[in-house]
Formats: C-alpha cells, sequence, structure tokens
C-alpha cells in the first residue's frame, strides 16, 4: 500500500495496538506517526497522495487538533481497503509527541514475562470476542481496558474477567 512511505513526511510512524501485541480479532490496524507540530498542510497532501496510489477503497480525513478524540489530538485518517472478503482499517493518527501515549511495548513486555503468555492471548481474544459489537467493542470496554484486566488478574477464568469488566463499565450484558 506504501502507507509507511506515503506518511513519513510528516515524521516518524509506529505500528502500534493488536497487531503489535499478536492479538489481532479483526482486520483493523493501528498507525500513529509523529510530528513536531500540527501540519494542516502537510496532513492534507498526504491525504491526497493516498488517494493518488489508487490502493485504498476509501479514506477518511478528520481535524481533531483542537478537541481530543480519547485523549489524542491530530489529523485522524482512515484509510479501507477490500480484501478478499474482509474490509481491512487503518487508523492513522498524525500526532504530535504531547499526544502520542503508546502502551504497546508496555502490554508486550507485561504479557511475555507472565507465566503463561499464551494462555493470557487466549483469554484476552476470548474477551474481545465476547465484547465485540460489529467493528467495535461495547461502550466502555475496549482493548486497553481488557489487557489490564487479564494481565492485573491472570488466575482468574475468562467468565470472571467477563463479570469484572461489566462491573467496571456499569454494564449487566
Amino acid at each position: 500500500s506504501s502507507l509507511l512511505e506515503t506518511v513519513s513526511d510528516y515524521g516518524k510512524s509506529t505500528i502500534t495496538g493488536s497487531y503489535s501485541l499478536n492479538l489481532m480479532l479483526r482486520p483493523d490496524l493501528d498507525v500513529y506517526v509523529v510530528g513536531e507540530k500540527y501540519d494542516h498542510v502537510k496532513a492534507k497532501k498526504i491525504a491526497h497522495r493516498l488517494l493518488d496510489l489508487d490502493y485504498f477503497d476509501m479514506l477518511c480525513f478528520v481535524d481533531k487538533t483542537r478537541r481530543s478524540h480519547k485523549g489524542i489530538r491530530g489529523y485522524y485518517l482512515q484509510p479501507h481497503k477490500q480484501i478478499g472478503v474482509r474490509d481491512w482499517k487503518i487508523d492513522v493518527w498524525l500526532t504530535t509527541k504531547e499526544f502520542f501515549k503508546d502502551n504497546t511495548h508496555l502490554f508486550l513486555k507485561r504479557i511475555e514475562e507472565s507465566e503463561n503468555p499464551d494462555e493470557i492471548r487466549r483469554k484476552i481474544l476470548q474477551l474481545k470476542q465476547t465484547f465485540r459489537e460489529g467493528s467495535k467493542y461495547k461502550k466502555g470496554i475496549d482493548g486497553e481496558k481488557i489487557y489490564n484486566a487479564v494481565l492485573d488478574n491472570p488466575n482468574m477464568e475468562t467468565e470472571e474477567l467477563r463479570k469484572l469488566l461489566l462491573q467496571d463499565t456499569g454494564g449487566t450484558g
């Protein structure tokens, strides 16, 4: 797709999230591109270059530099590509150091240092599947909450973890 090369003018790119943790449940990649400052001109040029590649089927572009989304500010691009029967979505944040909060390496370290990394991953994937609603998770429950619940309580069974997550979010499902 030439995505990483295309966004490199903005800053240093990092692939984060479930792909890096070997915990992908759905075709969704997370990429952060960290620049020195917000640059609307560069962000628009990158969006145009992505369109000019004629690779992606759809591209969303949102300016979130003035109002944060889940604690992050920047330009949000979301290219989509149909591969076989799957619609791949890529979340690309063009942001600054101030708003780049990548916990992926911390989660990876905790998983790898756990007594049974395969069992931790199995529980996380089961919970991600349980709380999946279409292309999103149930309100109030996201990947990070699931990762923390499993890593903080490695001896709990999946059903106990499900109840704990629901309790923490006030859910009842």
